[in-house]
């Protein structure tokens, strides 16, 4: 007998099918999606499907995912996902196949936020009133004693890098490195600029980069956290977001393939069964988007012919 907190998710779950495991959804498998977004299309098919277990994180879907679609002749210029696949990681990854991956990213050194009060509520008690029989005076002027905003400091994400990031081409200044090079050190990335132009921009006190002996200014960095800190900084804008929409659409297919086409309760067991099953319901999914829309065509030339004669 173990604890329960020592079983795994990988644990066997049914004597029914030993390579079904266990994740947040429940027992079973997951099945991957990959679907055309192209707004031109007359009607979007499944390109990529990829099986896994319950228990695998979909961070390590992403590249799976590309791999197969660049395999097969379907290799995506973007790639949409949600955030469950989005990281530095696997944005530098993506871009070495040619592929952006369009997902948002979360902050690395965020807290995880609590599932409970870390104290009980108290009512705040209250400040800036008068107390009877006061007046108020001059020194309560809302500007009076107001600090000057501070500025930001800025990261990665204030620097423009090439597609896999290990490349400076601007900083925030807007300048170019006289020098760059990459070494074989933890952080591999190295890029050297002009001291002279550095110490007249105005955004020097808030620059990441440091000083060396020489007077120039040096920036290290890794390429997972320029990518991360590069799409935290984007999917803040409001172009980003506009873009980011149309992920969404395949919420309607995942629902149209678990439900009409019966993905959800699969009536087969074991791994290599569950993803011959999960090809099969894809490709008629596919088959019956195509001949709705190439009927309707049918139909619609049909009655134009007929309206014309």
């Amino acid at each position: 007998m173990k604890e329960g907190k020592e079983i795994t998710g990988a644990s066997l779950q049914s004597p029914h099918d030993a390579d079904a495991t266990y994740g947040h959804k429940g027992k079973g498998y997951e099945v991957q999606i990959a679907e055309t977004c192209e707004e031109s299309n007359p009607y979007q098919v499944i390109t990529g499907i990829d099986v896994n277990g319950a228990n695998e994180s979909d961070q390590h879907a992403t590249l799976k995912m590309v791999r197969q679609l660049v395999n097969d002749g379907f290799g995506p210029d973007e790639l949409f996902a949600d955030t469950a696949y989005g990281s530095g990681e696997n944005m530098v990854e993506c871009a070495g196949y040619g592929t952006n991956l369009m997902a948002p990213v979360q902050d690395p050194d965020a807290p995880a936020p609590a599932d409970h009060w870390g104290q009980p509520v108290e009512p705040a008690e209250p400040t800036g009133q008068a107390t009877t029989g006061s007046e108020p005076t001059n020194d309560a002027s809302p500007t009076r004693g107001l600090a000057e905003p501070v500025q930001p400091p800025l990261d990665l994400g204030s620097f423009r890098f090439n597609g896999t990031f290990w490349q400076v081409l601007l900083c925030p200044g807007g300048h170019a490195p006289i020098e760059q090079e990459v070494r074989d050190a933890p952080v591999p990335y190295r890029a050297t600029f002009d001291g002279d132009r550095c110490a007249n921009c105005p955004l020097a006190d808030r620059c990441p980069t440091r000083p060396l002996a020489s007077g120039d200014r040096v920036l290290k960095w890794r390429d997972a956290n320029a990518a991360t800190q590069t799409r935290q900084r984007e999917q803040q804008e409001p172009d980003f977001k506009e873009r980011y929409k149309i992920r969404s659409g395949v919420e309607s297919t995942a629902g149209e393939y678990k439900g009409r086409h019966g993905a959800k309760k699969m009536r087969v067991r074991g791994k290599k069964a569950v993803t011959r099953e999960a090809y099969t319901k894809a490709a008629a999914l596919n088959v019956k988007r195509a001949v709705q829309y190439h009927v309707g065509e049918l139909a619609r030339k049909a009655q134009a012919k007929a309206a014309g004669a």
